[in-house]
């Protein structure tokens, strides 16, 4: 446990210190392991890099100098690599989410038009059979609305192959007829109505993952070194720290309205727990900050 006072640079040499300890093999490869336990802690998922490093350490007990050296600079950079992948996780998510809400909506309208455009045309087809219907047969006048009527027909079917297969389309006494064009325009509304759906949810989702990477993002901003159990060194202050940060991130909704009044209100509105963050002035004012452009960020 860390004692009341220590600096950061104090902290990390007694740790380092006391992975040392730890090791089978001293020498400049055992500091390397100890240095790179603080970097895995710091960098990496808790628990991941104490898993890698405690092989490492076994294994160098078994090696000469050289090798020892080798093989803990190899293990860090695989804990390095690790550890972005592991931040990087809900940044990746995040930007997946926002392409494929971008997807869902692009052919949300690209339907939407589709469907509009049907709309439009089978209304025109619609006004030419009345118009046809009110003629008397075998007239000029009605030989040219029957023209226009198989015209519109043959158009609809031109500038929408992908329904021919669904159109009912036959042909009475030299008439084009879409027998089941309402019922088409029905199925095209529904899949419109579905994919607007889905892009509410998609668009939801989408906001969801960046407030999660953006929350995740700023928790490790603010994340103190709580130290490493496999070397025996545990802050406990940096702990209780690190969850009132994650607490308060997590629960910012019930902060937004203090975070509004300023910087002195929000502190008021924490209570013990501004003592718990253990920050100094600048690094809350640059939490009160951080906070605030979450809070009116719009998701």
């Amino acid at each position: 446990m860390a004692k009341k006072g220590e600096s950061a640079a104090t902290i990390k040499t007694n740790a380092a210190k006391t992975a040392e300890l730890v090791l089978e093999k001293g020498g400049i490869g055992a500091r390397l392991v100890a240095l790179g336990a603080i970097s895995a802690e710091t960098f990496a998922q808790k628990g991941l890099a104490a898993a890698v490093w405690k092989v490492v350490a076994a294994k160098m007990a078994l090696l000469g100098p050289l090798a020892a050296v080798a093989l803990a600079i190899g293990a860090l950079v695989a804990i390095i690599v690790a550890a972005n992948k592991a931040y990087n996780a809900d940044a990746i998510e995040a930007e997946k989410a926002a392409k494929a809400a971008k997807r869902v909506g692009e052919e949300a309208d690209k339907v939407k038009q589709k469907a509009q455009e049907l709309h439009d045309a089978f209304n025109s087809y619609e006004s030419l059979v009345e118009k046809l219907e009110s003629c008397t047969k075998g007239t000029k006048e009605w030989h040219e609305a029957l023209d226009e009527v198989n015209s519109k027909v043959l158009e609809i079917m031109q500038n929408h192959p992908e329904l021919i297969g669904q159109m009912d389309v036959v042909r009475e006494d030299g008439r084009l007829i879409l027998k089941n064009y309402e019922e088409i325009l029905g199925q095209m509304d529904i899949a419109a109505e579905r994919l607007q759906a889905a892009t509410i949810g998609a668009n939801a989702h989408a906001s969801e993952a960046q407030l999660k990477s953006d929350s995740t993002n700023l928790y490790r901003k603010f994340y103190k070194y709580e130290g490493n159990t496999d070397n025996g060194y545990v802050d406990e202050r940096a702990i209780k720290a690190n969850r009132a940060v994650d607490s308060i991130i997590k629960n910012i909704d019930n902060y937004s309205e203090a975070l509004k009044l300023g910087k002195d209100n929000f502190k008021e509105s924490l209570g013990d727990m501004y003592s718990t963050l253990n920050m100094s002035d600048t690094e809350f004012n640059e939490f009160y900050k951080s906070l605030t452009e979450l809070s009116t960020k719009s998701y």
